[in-house]
C-alpha cells in the first residue's frame, strides 16, 4: 500500500486453508499470486528511496552476506535438547522427551507434514513432565490424544520410562580471570560503547543492533586498542566500518 499503492486484503480462511490439497481454487491461486506479483514495484520504490540515503550498498552488502548463508541439517540425535521448555526436565523426563520426539519424526516422515503439524514441541514437554497424564488432557496432541490413535504415542511414552535417564551435556564454564577493577572497566567501557550505538540509532532512526554488532563492542570493551582488529573481522560489515569506523575511533580513544 505505501511503495505500491495496492491494498491487499487479508483473507485469514485462506491463510488458514490446507495449501497441501489440489487443485488449488482459483480464489487461493489469486491470492498466492498477489504476495509477489507487486514486488518489483516496490523494490524499485525501496532502492530510490535507500539511494536517497546513500545505504544502497548497506543493503547489497547484507544480500551479499545473506546468500552465503548455507544450510546445517540439524543434529537429529541432539535436536530434542533444544526444545522450549527441556531445560526443565529432569533425566527421566529428558529420556521420554528423546522418545516422543522420535516418535513424532516418524509420523511426520509417514503423513509428510511437518514436525509442528504433527504434535507441537509444547505438547511433548507436557508428556514428557507428566508421563502419566490422561492424553485427552493434553492440549496440541490432536488425534494422538484420541483412544483410537494413541497406541503409539503411549507407546514411545512406555519405551522412554524404559529406557536410560538421559543428562543434558554441561556447559563449559567461561574462564573469565578479570579482577573486580578490571571487570568493572569492561563494564564501564561496554556501557560507553553502547550508549554510542543507541544515540546513533537515534540519529539515523534505526535499529541500534544494526549499526555495529555486540559481539565486537564487547571484544573493544575488553581492549579498546583493536578496533584495527574488528574492521577486518567477519562480524563487522565493510559498511558499517566505513560509515562509523572513524566515529567509533574517537570514542575509544576516550577509553584508551
Amino acid at each position: 500500500k505505501e511503495h505500491a499503492g495496492v491494498e491487499l486484503a487479508k483473507q485469514r480462511k485462506l491463510q488458514r486453508s490446507n495449501w497441501a490439497i489440489r487443485p488449488l481454487r482459483a480464489e487461493a491461486l489469486k491470492y498466492a499470486a498477489d504476495d509477489v506479483l507487486h514486488l518489483l514495484k516496490v523494490r524499485e520504490a525501496l532502492s530510490a528511496r535507500l539511494a536517497e540515503l546513500s545505504r544502497l550498498a548497506w543493503v547489497k552488502e547484507e544480500c551479499a552476506r545473506l546468500e552465503n548463508v548455507r544450510y546445517s541439517p540439524i543434529d537429529r540425535e541432539s535436536a530434542f535438547l533444544s526444545i522450549k521448555g527441556s531445560r526443565d526436565l529432569d533425566e527421566r523426563g529428558l529420556a521420554v522427551l528423546r522418545s516422543l520426539c522420535q516418535f513424532r519424526e516418524s509420523q511426520a516422515t509417514r503423513f509428510n507434514r511437518p514436525l509442528f503439524k504433527v504434535i507441537p514441541d509444547y505438547a511433548l514437554v507436557k508428556l514428557s513432565s507428566h508421563p502419566e497424564a490422561d492424553l485427552s488432557t493434553i492440549k496440541g496432541l490432536g488425534r494422538f490424544g484420541r483412544p483410537t490413535a494413541s497406541r503409539g504415542l503411549k507407546a514411545a511414552i512406555e519405551e522412554g520410562l524404559r529406557s536410560q535417564p538421559v543428562n543434558r551435556p554441561s556447559l563449559p564454564q567461561s574462564e573469565d580471570s578479570r579482577s573486580p577493577k578490571e571487570t568493572q572497566k569492561f563494564r564501564d567501557h561496554l556501557r560507553g560503547l553502547k550508549k554510542w550505538r543507541s544515540q546513533l540509532g537515534k540519529t539515523l532512526r534505526l535499529d541500534p543492533s544494526l549499526l555495529w554488532p555486540r559481539v565486537s563492542l564487547e571484544r573493544l570493551a575488553q581492549d579498546p586498542s583493536n578496533l584495527h582488529l574488528e574492521v577486518a573481522s567477519p562480524a563487522v560489515r565493510r559498511w558499517q566500518a566505513h560509515e562509523f569506523g572513524t566515529a567509533l575511533e574517537r570514542v575509544l580513544a576516550t577509553m584508551s
